[in-house]
């Protein structure tokens, strides 16, 4: 049998509350795409009326977006009345256009489907709720006989702004199941992304050799094939713990002051946008790795000295190309 002569590679397997808890994770994962679906829906019916609210609005799932909408749905026409539903702060900047985007026609087989779509996306949404609260539960019991940890004094815990999770104490919760190890520190890493990576990964990385082992596990390397001189290159893994982490670079690359940012964009002048998400996504993931595994807690030194570093690594590389060549380099005076 191949397993009983070692010719079978070991795989990760979390231990069976983990899975649960994964279980959980990816249902709501789920349930936020199927609800994404009928808000597109809602949006498609806008369309075929000539309301163009979500054009004007950033989210039309939002307060006031979901405001106008069920007073579209209860007979409402009037544009003046529908703009006032929304919150003051979009009408101190956007009141004209607001107005203007509420002028449709409106159709009854379109109003019948803005009404299902609503109602769909309200269904999921409870789903997803029935899904924070077992994960709630969940998270309790796996923390009953732990000791509680609290974020250190004067720290700032992140807000999650889109899809948050209705868990009560979400970041204290992760928190104690890791041991006092706040991966939340990381840039690019908010409670939800935490949770996420908890549920897939739980707090235990020691099956992992090292951190390259647990970003070439996460598909974020160069795979390689080699059979004597012969080289080929093989499609990296389609991991969800590496797409949770490429995910997260959005954000890093929008970054004037963070090292990571610095990075993106370094690699991605010179490589490319694709290249440099999964690089630096590798960069992410290995301090993931070194703080949930050594206990580490991050330091952003910011992009002014990830900057003088890069400029010193390549003056060494200069004045080595230099000597190499029988050269010597003299700085350029002021």
């Amino acid at each position: 049998m191949p397993h009983s002569h070692g010719l079978l590679r070991p795989c990760f397997i979390p231990e069976e509350p983990i899975r649960k808890l994964r279980s959980f994770h990816r249902l709501r994962e789920d349930h936020l795409s199927m609800a994404t679906a009928h808000l597109l829906h809602m949006q498609r019916a806008l369309d075929l009326m000539n309301v163009r609210l979500h054009h004007v609005l950033s989210q039309l799932h939002g307060v006031s977006g979901l405001r106008v909408i069920e007073a579209i749905l209860a007979g409402q026409r009037d544009p003046a009345v529908l703009a006032a539903l929304c919150e003051a702060q979009v009408l101190n900047k956007k009141k004209k256009e607001v107005l203007q985007s509420l002028e449709g026609d409106w159709q009854e087989h379109h109003l019948f489907a803005l009404r299902q779509a609503l109602e769909a996306y309200r269904f999921y949404q409870g789903q997803i709720a029935a899904c924070d609260a077992q994960i709630e539960a969940l998270l309790r019991t796996l923390n009953t006989d732990r000791p509680p940890q609290a974020p250190k004094p004067g720290q700032k815990v992140k807000l999650v702004r889109h899809n948050a999770p209705v868990i009560a104490n979400l970041h204290g919760e992760l928190l104690t199941l890791a041991g006092g190890r706040d991966a939340s520190l990381l840039p690019g890493i908010s409670p939800l992304g935490w949770m996420k990576l908890t549920a897939e990964l739980g707090p235990d990385l020691s099956a992992f050799a090292d951190e390259h082992h647990f970003a070439a596990w996460c598909g974020l390397v160069p795979q390689r094939h080699q059979s004597g001189r012969r080289q080929r290159r093989q499609p990296r893994p389609k991991t969800a713990v590496g797409q949770i982490f490429r995910e997260a670079v959005p954000s890093l690359a929008k970054s004037k002051h963070l090292a990571l940012g610095g990075f993106y964009r370094r690699v991605k002048g010179r490589r490319g946008t694709a290249v440099a998400v999964v690089a630096t996504a590798r960069k992410l993931a290995v301090l993931f790795s070194h703080a949930m595994t050594r206990g580490l807690d991050y330091v952003e030194r910011g992009l002014a000295a990830y900057e003088a570093a890069y400029r010193a690594q390549s003056a060494r590389h200069l004045r080595k190309m230099a000597t190499r060549l029988g050269f010597t380099l003299q700085p350029k005076t002021a």
